[in-house]
């Protein structure tokens, strides 16, 4: 029995989302070399991404485990303008499951100018542009806050209404 941890390291590890030009599978893993993304954590179902110089397909890896209502979209700051957006989406055939069990979904300038609000062109043609990976799902959770926050607030509104209405009879 060793008294002593042994440290193990691997060579391929990644990055919680990167970019690479081609599909990546268990035979090419070693030799891809990913593109980190700068992304930001806004909450457990929505991060946001610095995409920078797409010019042609590209495949985004997301490594949580795989879910197809995960879907890429415009930048969201907050859940009020990420409630009331719509859900644009890759189309299915271009979202999948990759073999570790992530997120895959194939990107390319022409999708992101359309989802992104705003873009920036380099001058080599290629753009940059901030969108959002969320899950969709969660929507209805948000939207189900608000309607009980609307239904708490009438509650002590109604509640304080009778409290008000009984004292102003009980002095006439």
């Amino acid at each position: 029995m060793s008294t002593r941890a042994d440290v193990y390291s691997t060579k391929v590890a990644r990055p919680h989302f990167y970019l690479t030009n081609t599909r990546e599978t268990l035979e090419n893993l070693f030799e891809l070399q990913p593109t980190e993304l700068e992304n930001t954590f806004v909450n457990p179902s929505i991060y946001n991404l610095q995409l920078k110089n797409i010019s042609e397909k590209a495949y985004l890896t997301f490594t949580d485990s795989f879910s197809p209502q995960w879907i890429v979209g415009p930048k969201f700051s907050s859940n009020l303008n990420f409630s009331f957006s719509p859900n644009i989406s890759i189309p299915q055939d271009n979202k999948f499951e990759n073999e570790a069990g992530g997120n895959v979904f194939i990107i390319d300038k022409e999708f992101i100018q359309n989802v992104a609000e705003s873009y920036e062109t380099n001058s080599d043609g290629s753009i940059n542009a901030s969108v959002s990976i969320y899950y969709s799902p969660q929507k209805q959770l948000v939207w189900g806050n608000y309607i009980t926050g609307a239904t708490l607030l009438l509650i002590v509104f109604f509640y304080f209404w009778l409290i008000f209405k009984n004292k102003k009879q009980l002095y006439e």
